[in-house]
């Protein structure tokens, strides 16, 4: 049965590089990444949230294309607080006869916002023009309303798994999320 494994955390808990390990392992898993997708769409940059909301309802498709065309898994880094988003992808996967799998990266909001900050100062252009869309929206107080989001979404939702991402190294996290879902693991 096809897996689609939901990546969840705060930015910067280190989701879309755990994924890329992952998919680089796992030769045919579709590494779905939603700001990959929103890059795709020219202008993006100047309305990152209508251009975002586009990009997730195109990886909703996407990811049921792909399981139900019984390719092989799917592996999505993306923050998710609130229960309507969270439905979309469950839905998805349930239509294409798929298992999901929540597995939540933990970090701390100073981590994370160092990460962030990191990962605009070097990465690409779009890790760039995405970091200071987050500095201009206020990114230390975005980084602990959404540590506060997770307090109130985390109980109301099934989480298969949870990793340190502050203290473990990601090919760690990768490992574990490997562990989780061998075989004999019973996800």
């Amino acid at each position: 049965m096809a897996r689609f494994i939901h990546l969840n955390g705060s930015s910067g808990a280190g989701k879309s590089t755990v994924a890329r390990l992952y998919a680089a392992r796992h030769p045919g898993v579709l590494n779905l990444d939603i700001d990959e997708v929103m890059s795709l769409i020219s202008g993006w940059e100047d309305d990152v949230s209508a251009a975002f909301d586009s990009a997730r309802l195109m990886a909703v498709a996407m990811a049921g294309s792909y399981l139900s065309g019984g390719s092989g898994d799917v592996v999505l880094p993306q923050l998710v607080t609130n229960a309507r988003e969270f439905a979309y992808f469950p839905a998805a996967v349930a239509a294409a006869g798929a298992s999901y799998c929540h597995v939540m990266l933990a970090a701390d909001p100073g981590t994370a916002l160092a990460r962030l900050r990191s990962r605009a100062a070097s990465g690409t252009d779009r890790d760039r023009l995405l970091g200071e869309h987050i500095e201009q929206i206020g990114a230390q107080a975005m980084v602990e309303r959404i540590a506060g989001q997770f307090a109130g979404f985390l109980p109301t939702v099934q989480v298969d798994s949870t990793s340190d991402a502050t203290a473990l190294a990601p090919d760690r996290v990768c490992a574990a999320l490997e562990d989780l879902l061998s075989p004999t693991s019973r996800v």
